[in-house]
């Protein structure tokens, strides 16, 4: 089975292999790796071009890499709409535009070579803009859309979607919302539903030795020693809920801990919005106890989670699933988040405390205390990562879904 996959997004131009992060390359990448593996299926992958990602994608030999090369004129019509709306729309979210005429680029390009060639199955990865690469080419073939979000717009596509073999969703909680006709693009046709949980590289994200991992991540980004480690890894953005995080820690009466938040606004570009403003501010309150260590490569991120005492992911939106929690209890790391969106089906209350959004104001900060006190970590979430969210069950369930 020959199946192409298109990944593209308009805040980043993450490539395949995900050299520069995104969850989505991420797991587009799982694919590709296992993929690589299978004699009987062959992929093709439609990325933007990245040298690093180019070097990489030559080990996947079974795998076939379609470049889409972006002009410098591109990328600077990229650069002056993302800095005219940081500008202009300071309280907006402006990291939705980062690269929109990269975005326009690779429909154009990726719709001509799709006019010319036939798949057996085509996937367009989330981004709902892409849906113009099958209106532009109009391609008859059998294609399928994977949702990693809830869908507000339908770039009016609709058609497109009515005309889809299936909709790949990372929770039933996504499922359910689509199917709405109050959605962008709902109704959407029972039958056209597939729940394709995500995966994580079980290979890597795995039981650490706390003590050996809790030296590394002082050392490295020069922590004060003797101090407890309360961690938050993501986006720094306000559905993150990382202000809910400083505000629970400004209330613990306690003195031996450090806050270490671990990611940044975009990666690869120095910009700051009102919300990064609001965290610094927060964190001059908190003194010397906040430590931001900006984008981390995700190979390093097992030491972080196994070296902290408290993982506090604090989602305070509808989250479509549960990656970042995932990783964390995989590591053995103490974990407490939110009851939102999709997170439920991939964490459970005995892998970590889930606490209601119209709660947390009043537990977060009891919660936090408690675990830096008992300061237990957990090994028996290992076999549930194994058996669920591994690299090869997540192809397994992906190939098994395009042959129904």
């Amino acid at each position: 089975m020959n199946i192409a996959i298109f990944i593209a997004d308009s805040n980043g131009a993450f490539p395949v292999p995900a050299v520069k992060g995104g969850a989505v390359a991420t797991l587009v990448e799982h694919l590709v790796k296992e993929g690589n593996k299978d004699n009987d299926n062959k992929l093709t992958i439609f990325s933007y071009y990245d040298k690093n990602a180019f070097n990489i994608s030559k080990k996947y030999s079974n795998t076939e890499f379609i470049w889409i090369k972006r002009p410098m004129i591109i990328k600077a019509f990229d650069r002056i709409l993302f800095k005219g709306i940081q500008v202009l729309r300071k309280n907006k979210k402006s990291i939705s535009y980062a690269t929109v005429f990269s975005l326009c680029w690779y429909i154009l390009k990726c719709s001509i070579h799709l006019r010319k060639n036939i798949y057996d199955k085509v996937i367009l990865e989330n981004n709902i803009p892409i849906a113009w690469i099958i209106k532009l080419s109009r391609y008859t073939g059998d294609y399928y859309y994977h949702f990693h979000n809830v869908p507000r717009i339908n770039a009016k596509c609709k058609d497109v979607f009515a005309k889809c073999k299936g909709m790949l969703c990372v929770s039933k909680f996504v499922a359910s919302q689509i199917k709405s006709k109050e959605n962008a693009i709902g109704p959407v046709r029972k039958e056209q539903i597939k729940i394709l949980y995500n995966c994580i590289d079980t290979e890597i994200f795995k039981i650490k030795n706390y003590d050996k991992c809790k030296k590394q991540i002082v050392e490295k980004y020069h922590l004060p020693v003797n101090k407890k480690i309360i961690v938050y890894v993501g986006r720094l953005s306000k559905e993150k809920g990382i202000d809910v995080l400083l505000q629970a820690c400004k209330k613990l009466d306690r003195e031996d801990y450090i806050v270490l938040i671990v990611g940044s606004f975009i990666q690869g570009v120095k910009a700051k919005d009102s919300y990064e403003d609001e965290l610094l501010k927060l964190a001059n309150d908190l003194k010397e106890k906040v430590y931001f260590t900006g984008y981390v490569n995700q190979e390093d991120l097992p030491t972080i989670y196994a070296g902290s005492d408290v993982v506090v992911l604090p989602s305070m939106w509808d989250e479509p699933a549960g990656l970042t929690m995932v990783e964390a209890i995989c590591c053995g790391a103490n974990l407490i988040t939110t009851k939102s969106g999709g997170i439920p089906e991939y964490i459970t209350n005995d892998d970590a405390i889930l606490l209601e959004r119209n709660t947390i104001d009043r537990y977060m900060t009891f919660y936090v205390d408690q675990i830096l006190t008992q300061c237990r970590h957990s090994k028996k979430n290992v076999d549930i990562c194994n058996d669920k969210f591994s690299t090869m069950n997540y192809y397994r369930e992906f190939i098994s879904i395009l042959n129904e």
